[in-house]
């Protein structure tokens, strides 16, 4: 998962930020003020507190797929959809999303809060009530992601504003129904005149823009997933056309799921730091139409047949491709053990986007060496590496951690000359002779295992005279077993 060990480093950041052996007060600042994601943070920390930093982040997926079937059983329930208990398996493969195997914890926990929002929503007559329970949902959803939350107030005000147009609620109702999104839009407004946005919008080509926006709700980790996941948008598509021409589709919802999906499209690929920003809303446009699914026994069956198969071959491939994935992952970690307490780590991927051809599942990895072995590296998510001020962490000198040309594919084995002077440990995951010969001008290997090697400075000169020959050769020759 690409981010997955960043979120998990962050929580174990803050639970064990004073502790002098790993050092993290050296490199970092913590914050404690609200922002978004602070909820979700909050949680991940709190479970790291049970588990561990890896554990706790494993049972913050679990308890999102838990709400993902139970929030949109609820929503389904309200829809007054037939067997809703069976309906809510269709939202399921979500679950092996792109945003999951990227390791978007805090946005993907914003699903099962949107689909009970549209229960609350839908199901209720315009009343203050409504209003201000949907206004503190709307707050809950910002403290998780962002996103998110605009999905949810999108969600809620498109459907306000069909009923109106239909005539099915008055103009006074609508107004009631706008001041639920005021709080959101007003907490929204306070942060981002504390710290604006920087990176303008990007757009892609309409053709990129269709496949990204099918591949970054589709793909996963195993790239069978995409096409199986496509399959079952397919299906669910099917099932809504059939719905329609049986006159059996409720007009207003349809309308939030469609416009839900075509602001995805039309929305940019790049908000400042956010991307992808557009395709995200496609997996709320799919949790919205299962409240859509009122189906007859004999169709419920097949949809929930089509359901579990797309659900059996999303897990056969993703288990499959993860025991193949077991070999490398416990060879990049197999020096954590030698690296010293504290220290500033430089990982290198000679190719960040090995191991997957939707997701890189190497990139934050070296998170690990940084959870168990404390100091820092230069993607930690923190300010300013991140862009935004959704993170409790800031750097207290990101120009002290220079070379950091992940995902720069000009950059030449040259430019790395001089790494030694900036960093106590250099990770190298993969092959390439040339960087490893500009290394070892300045650095030795201390330990090397396949694709991983670890070089650390070379000891100066005048410290192996003091030592002798034997401590020179030493530092030069000193690779651990496993070699």
């Amino acid at each position: 998962m690409t981010d997955f060990c960043q979120h998990a480093l962050v929580a174990h950041m803050m639970n064990h930020y004073e502790d002098s052996q790993l050092n993290y007060q050296a490199y970092f600042t913590r914050d404690h003020s609200y922002r978004t994601m602070y909820l979700a943070q909050l949680l991940l920390s709190l479970l790291e507190r049970i588990g561990g930093a890896i554990l706790g982040a494993r049972l913050f997926l679990v308890l999102f797929v838990a709400l993902l079937y139970l929030g949109t059983y609820a929503f389904a329930r309200s829809r007054k959809v037939r067997g809703p208990e069976w309906i809510a398996l269709g939202s399921l493969p979500l679950a092996f999303s792109w945003p999951v195997y990227s390791g978007l914890l805090p946005f993907v926990m914003t699903f099962p809060l949107f689909s009970l929002l549209l229960a609350w929503w839908t199901s209720r007559s315009p009343s203050v009530v409504r209003t201000v329970v949907a206004a503190l949902v709307l707050l809950v959803m910002h403290a998780v992601h962002l996103v998110g939350a605009v999905a949810g107030a999108m969600g809620i005000m498109i459907w306000s504003a069909v009923l109106t147009l239909r005539r099915k609620q008055s103009p006074g109702d609508l107004g009631l129904d706008l001041l639920a999104v005021v709080p959101l839009a007003a907490v929204v407004l306070v942060l981002f005149a504390s710290e604006p946005p920087s990176g303008g919008l990007h757009w892609s080509t309409p053709f990129t823009t269709v496949k990204s926006f099918l591949g970054y709700t589709c793909g996963s980790l195993a790239e069978p997933v995409l096409y199986v996941n496509l399959a079952g948008i397919t299906g669910l598509g099917c099932c809504l056309l059939f719905l329609l021409r049986r006159g059996q589709l409720d007009g207003s919802l349809a309308i939030v799921a469609a416009t839900l999906a075509a602001a995805g499209l039309v929305a940019p690929m790049r908000i400042g730091a956010l991307w992808p920003a557009g395709p995200r809303l496609f997996p709320f446009a799919i949790l919205t139409a299962m409240g859509l699914l009122d189906l007859d026994r004999r169709s419920r069956i097949l949809f929930v047949a089509g359901a579990m198969t797309v659900l059996a071959c999303d897990s056969i491939t993703t288990i499959n491709k993860v025991q193949g994935l077991e070999g490398p992952y416990r060879q990049f970690l197999a020096g954590q053990d030698l690296v010293p307490f504290g220290s500033k780590l430089l990982p290198i991927l000679v190719d960040p986007h090995s191991g997957s051809r939707l997701v890189d599942p190497f990139w934050s990895l070296a998170s690990l060496y940084t959870i168990n072995r404390g100091g820092s590296h230069p993607y930690v998510f923190a300010r300013p590496y991140t862009g935004h001020n959704g993170f409790p962490l800031q750097y207290r000198d990101y120009s002290a951690f220079p070379y950091a040309f992940l995902y720069k594919p000009d950059v030449r084995p040259e430019d790395y000359r001089g790494v030694s002077s900036a960093y106590g440990v250099i990770l190298l995951w993969g092959q390439s002779p040339a960087l490893s010969r500009v290394l070892g001008e300045e650095m030795d290997v201390f330990f090397k295992q396949g694709d991983l090697q670890l070089y650390r400075p070379r000891r100066p000169r005048t410290e192996d005279r003091v030592h002798g020959n034997a401590a020179a050769a030493s530092s030069h020759a000193d690779v651990a077993p496993g070699s």
